[in-house]
């Protein structure tokens, strides 16, 4: 559901929030999730600003039921660094708002009621944004951190494991907090979006690996120079094993080994990548380095 725009950029209702907000009206808690919608609004506006700040393009802002996404244009083209920046604005935007909260009231610049929870549920937001777990901001820093030495994909893949993790262990709170008292249900509500979303994430690191891979080449050719990252691997080791160790923003030359430890050849990365669509991922490298030798 369409809500209108921020900044130039649509913003959109998940269905799920919606039937959070009935249920919320239905317990007469409205309120409540109406200030806090406003202050997730905000924390996915400045991931917004700091984006555009590095020339990215944001299409759309989806408010979920316990936070939202800002949708950015080739955020995954993007460097590590950049989106580690992206993921921290969010947290950063609560923490701020938090700390005025704190100096309006310790200052005596204003008595509002709103201020005590203002600060409270800010530090809250971004202290919990911050776990290393995927889909939260944290999870994305902490798998940009992962990839430099793991690879995107085993990042990804480890990372939103964390995050099934921590959905698994929150459904067995909210299943104790729940039997206790009914209408605290949040939990249990939190747990199978963690659970999701991070299900979510997991199945999308194929596809986020190969965008890396098949841009590599047009990278090289824009910025001229790319750092190299030598991989050493026996002649049987199959494709899609090797491009499971590539990192981001490297180039990658492979060593191909004889059993003997003699080298037998180098490949470029791009030169697996091209055979992966001819060969399949599952062909080995000694398989690629004959189909060579025929073709020549």
């Amino acid at each position: 559901m369409k809500l209108g725009k921020a900044l130039g950029v649509q913003v959109t209702f998940n269905n799920f929030f919606l039937l959070l907000i009935f249920i919320y009206i239905w317990l007469g808690k409205f309120p409540q999730v109406l200030s806090i919608f406003a202050l997730v609004f905000l924390h996915e506006l400045a991931h917004v600003v700091v984006a555009r700040g590095y020339g990215l393009k944001v299409v759309e802002i989806e408010l979920l039921p316990f936070g939202g996404v800002a949708k950015i244009v080739d955020l995954f083209d993007a460097d590590l660094v950049v989106e580690t920046y992206i993921a921290l604005a969010g947290p950063m935007s609560n923490f701020f708002m938090a700390g005025l909260a704190w100096s309006l009231q310790r200052f005596g610049l204003t008595e509002h009621p709103l201020l005590p929870w203002c600060f409270y549920t800010n530090l809250v937001l971004g202290l919990f944004n911050l776990l290393p777990v995927l889909p939260l901001d944290g999870g994305r820093i902490y798998r940009a951190y992962l990839a430099r030495r793991l690879g995107w994909k085993r990042a990804t893949e480890k990372v939103a494991g964390l995050g099934q993790l921590l959905g698994v262990v929150f459904a067995g709170l909210g299943g104790l907090i729940f039997a206790w008292d009914i209408s605290q249900f949040h939990l249990l509500l939190l747990a199978g979006f963690l659970f999701y979303a991070a299900t979510r994430e997991k199945n999308l690191a194929i596809y986020l690996l190969w965008r890396h891979l098949t841009r590599k080449k047009r990278e090289l050719a824009q910025r001229g120079v790319l750092e190299v990252r030598q991989l050493a691997v026996c002649e049987n080791v199959p494709l899609q094993e090797i491009v499971k160790t590539f990192v981001p923003n490297k180039f990658h030359l492979i060593a191909v080994i004889e059993p003997n430890g003699r080298l037998m050849t180098t490949l470029t990365e791009i030169e697996v990548i091209d055979q992966i669509f001819g060969l399949g991922s599952h062909r080995t490298i000694a398989e690629l380095i004959r189909g060579n030798k025929v073709n020549s």
